[in-house]
């Protein structure tokens, strides 16, 4: 049995071996392995409906998970009128907004079905990518657009509705989209878009890493053995 274990492994990996990245892509932007990389993270657990819609207080929730900032702060006032302490993205909206990733504004609108434009904007921001978006760019929502673009926010994210296969999507992408880079020169600092480090790397301490699989010499299992 052990035999043809092994057997069915190897045969697997030379099924990869000869696979360029670009014909793997599809399955790179799946909501399945976006769902399963979340659940290990302790950020989701899996959903029975991936085709509903999100509210923007569930959105908030996700998004406070997936930065995992565990803090909570009283310094800063929460202007949202109808975000009260008793409900339950209170903490998350507190959160978001203490980080600058919402603007204060009259209401904040949980029970509203958030749009695709509105959830990449709060993901650019998070990525500290917002400086490009408003003043490069031309601000929301072109401008947030064009950025999510740029660093592949977008990939794998439907063009109607906002659902929450988007949502997980979206959250995968920003974990392991680039960071802004910051770089010295003439004695003046600037950002440079893309190159650095990821937010999973960051938070979590694990590095994403894509290419083209050439094959393996030995592979570990739970139980101590190896092919």
């Amino acid at each position: 049995m052990r035999k043809i274990c092994i057997l069915t492994l190897v045969l697997f990996i030379l099924t990869l071996i000869t696979f360029p990245v670009s014909s793997i892509s599809a399955e790179i932007y799946d909501t399945d392995m976006a769902q399963a990389l979340l659940s290990d993270l302790d950020i989701t657990s899996p959903a029975d409906d991936y085709s509903m819609p999100v509210s923007r207080g569930d959105f908030a929730i996700l998004l406070d998970g997936a930065l995992s900032f565990n803090y909570s702060s009283d310094d800063k006032a929460l202007p949202f009128g109808d975000v009260g302490e008793n409900m339950e993205c209170y903490e998350s909206v507190s959160n978001l907004y203490d980080f600058g990733i919402l603007s204060a504004s009259d209401n904040f609108y949980p029970e509203r079905m958030i749009s695709a434009a509105e959830a990449v904007k709060m993901a650019v921001c998070a990525l500290g990518y917002d400086w490009f978006a408003e003043n490069v760019y031309g601000g929301y929502p072109a401008g947030y657009t064009v950025i999510a673009s740029k660093v592949d926010l977008l990939e794998g994210i439907g063009s109607e509705s906002f659902k929450l296969a988007d949502a997980y999507m979206l959250m995968y992408n920003m974990l392991t989209a680039s960071l802004p880079e910051m770089e010295f020169k003439n004695n003046e600092v600037s950002y440079r878009i893309e190159g650095g480090k990821t937010l999973l790397e960051t938070m979590y301490g694990i590095r994403f890493i894509s290419g083209v699989f050439n094959g393996a010499q030995y592979f570990g299992g739970a139980d101590g053995n190896g092919v």
